[in-house]
């Protein structure tokens, strides 16, 4: 039984592990997309300008969209070039 328990407990860690990369693998694409749409100009890189537009777009304009797009970029723009690129599979500024 305790063989049984042990060998059941590995095979839902298995399958929970799966799901979890499957998963990833579904978030980064959708995130990649998203910057793909993001990226007017297709430099590569994302503006505060462009992912801006995005947000207005989206969620139309108002006076709390530049505020939360500022906020989100300061959190994102580590080296603070003004910009976030996508580098293969995770986002970089």
């Amino acid at each position: 039984m305790q063989g049984f328990k042990s060998h059941n407990g590995l095979q839902n860690a298995v399958l929970s592990y799966i799901a979890s990369q499957k998963l990833c693998r579904e978030e980064e694409k959708s995130l990649r997309d998203i910057f793909i749409a993001l990226d007017t100009n297709k430099d590569g890189f994302l503006t505060k300008e462009e992912i801006l537009a995005g947000y207005e777009r989206a969620r139309g304009k108002s006076g709390e969209t530049q505020k939360e797009v500022d906020k989100m970029m300061m959190r994102v723009d580590l080296n603070k070039n003004g910009r976030v690129d996508y580098n293969g599979n995770k986002i970089n500024s």
